[in-house]
């Protein structure tokens, strides 16, 4: 009765609209080892720039972003006053793209970031400038385990190791490396984290 409920829960979470094809990822399984459930990261709306370090309750935002865009765009507004309109309006596309580039590559990030659960470890396949790599760790490594739910139930898995793994995930709200491994955005965060659970007992 068990396994058969075991077999259920597996074919439920791997026939969701949220799951996606890993193939790098299913690649690097062993002929005894069972896919459970695939996911990425949710897209969600946000600004690095406001997001990450530079914010002064007094002053407003005055990290380095905002100085180069402004840098950029008082050049700008000089070399169309100058009727330079040319080289106004290169520099206030620079300042843009340099005020959005940060978002751009976190964008990139996270099209090219899947996760995978097993039976027996978690997956994670990750972009960096070498192009994407898979790296793993066993369930049993798990040495805590949490989750932040949002309203829309998406969320973030924590998985903290005996063991500090020796990558990095990436924070899709406000940027930056997790100091721990996490499955960011994920739908149905609260089901994901007990199936989870369950592989940890049964591990």
């Amino acid at each position: 009765m068990k396994n058969e409920v075991k077999r259920t829960l597996d074919y439920d979470m791997l026939n969701e609209a949220n799951t996606y094809p890993t193939r790098s990822i299913e690649s690097q399984l062993t002929k005894d080892e069972k896919l459970i459930w695939t996911s990425k990261p949710k897209y969600t709306f946000s600004l690095t720039s406001l997001e990450v370090g530079g914010y002064d309750v007094a002053l407003g935002p005055t990290n380095l972003y905002f100085m180069i865009l402004a840098f950029c765009w008082l050049y700008s507004y000089t070399a169309y006053v100058d009727t330079n309109y040319i080289k106004a309006v290169v520099l206030f596309l620079l300042g843009l793209l340099i005020f959005l580039l940060p978002d751009i590559v976190k964008e990139v990030r996270r099209r090219n970031t899947n996760y995978a659960v097993t039976d027996k470890h978690i997956y994670f396949e990750l972009w960096g400038i070498g192009g994407t790599r898979v790296e793993k760790f066993g369930i049993e490594s798990i040495h805590d385990f949490r989750y932040e739910e949002y309203k829309d139930q998406s969320g973030i898995l924590h998985f903290m190791l005996e063991n500090p793994p020796h990558f990095k995930t990436y924070d899709f709200s406000a940027g930056g490396n997790r100091h721990h491994p996490t499955f960011e955005n994920v739908d149905n965060v609260l089901r994901l984290y007990e199936k989870i659970l369950v592989l940890m007992k049964e591990g």
